[in-house]
């Protein structure tokens, strides 16, 4: 069991349309072989759009199998801070900061609304 680097390569276009590249994960604990363990894994973001993630489950980890839940998200493009929650139809992983963020935002937000 050891701890992969990841490497993300290419541009998302939801960066160039003003996103936010948001890194969840530096490295990814996988379990296997140690002939088989990559030195480093790299996601491609070059498809990646606004609100968009790059899961687990979309990885080829090879031989080795990664130790995190294929669910989770290893990095998202987001809106810039404040509308991260409007861009992605919620949030996009429970306990990250980001979508910790936007859930305090958005009480206030409603809140302020109904008082006028």
């Amino acid at each position: 069991r050891l701890h992969v680097p990841i490497r993300i390569v290419g541009e998302a276009p939801g960066v160039k349309a003003g996103g936010v590249l948001n890194v969840l994960f530096d490295t990814v604990r996988v379990h296997g072989l140690p002939k088989d363990i990559p030195s480093i894994i790299e996601l491609d973001v070059s498809n990646l759009e606004m609100g968009e993630a790059i899961r687990v489950r979309d990885v080829d980890f090879g031989n080795v199998e990664p130790l995190l839940p294929p669910e989770r998200a290893l990095v998202t493009v987001v809106a810039p801070r404040g509308l991260e929650e409007a861009a992605i139809g919620g949030p996009i992983e429970e306990g990250g900061e980001a979508a910790a963020e936007a859930e305090e935002e958005a009480p206030e937000a409603s809140q302020e609304g109904e008082s006028e």
